[in-house]
């Protein structure tokens, strides 16, 4: 558990931080903080003063501050997002791989959970990938809808959260069927939505109960 889940987790966190400093992006951060503070305490000073025109913009030093420190950030930005990727991608196998050789053995070694995980793990991957592309268009979707029509906007959002809430339960074991039964990603959401469509109320609260542990 220590290698699949802490240490990429640590190792990409390390590169990131030795890449914040290395690039300056502290310092940087910190001449925009006392900007800010110069910014506002002159702004407070000269507040009475009729010498201010009234649609000057006293922010403007900081707006350009600012945009010049996001564009330097930018290649810490993309290396930041390619990092966390591999490491969610390691920590998923890791995952994938301990559940995997739970759910069929009650002891094993190392080399076996690896073996379990190599047998689903892109299939998982594919499952994660097919539900956050559901989830953002899904989410697209209610926010155009909630946004043009009106006052039924908000009652669109609430059945939409809802029906959100009622699919989402209903795929909840999509990923042990993947790692326990070999299914596919689609065969695996359509036997989970078989599977909780006569106990969803059931199902939903142990989800509830477990998350209430858990925080």
């Amino acid at each position: 558990q220590l290698v699949y889940y802490i240490l990429p987790s640590l190792i990409a966190v390390a590169i990131i931080v030795a890449l914040f400093y290395s690039m300056g992006l502290y310092e940087g951060l910190k001449g925009l903080y006392t900007t800010y503070i110069s910014i506002v305490q002159q702004t407070m000073l000269s507040a009475s003063s009729s010498s201010v025109p009234a649609d000057y913009n006293v922010f403007l030093p900081l707006q350009s501050s600012f945009l010049a420190l996001l564009y330097q950030a930018i290649p810490f930005i993309l290396v930041a997002i390619v990092l966390g990727i591999i490491s969610s991608l390691f920590v998923l196998f890791g995952y994938t791989s301990i559940a995997a050789a739970t759910l069929k053995k009650k002891s094993f070694s190392f080399s076996e959970a690896v073996r379990e995980g190599k047998k689903s793990y892109w299939k998982v991957v594919g499952l994660i990938l097919w539900l956050f592309i559901v989830c953002i268009v899904y989410l697209l979707v209610i926010s155009f809808l909630s946004s043009v029509l009106g006052v039924l906007g908000f009652l669109v959002l609430i059945v939409g959260v809802v029906f959100g809430i009622w699919v989402i339960t209903s795929w909840t074991f999509a990923f042990y069927l993947i790692v326990a039964g070999g299914k596919g990603v689609f065969a695996s959401l359509g036997e989970s939505w078989r599977m909780v469509k006569n106990r969803w109320w059931k199902t939903a609260g142990y989800l509830l109960l477990f998350m209430l542990i858990m925080v």
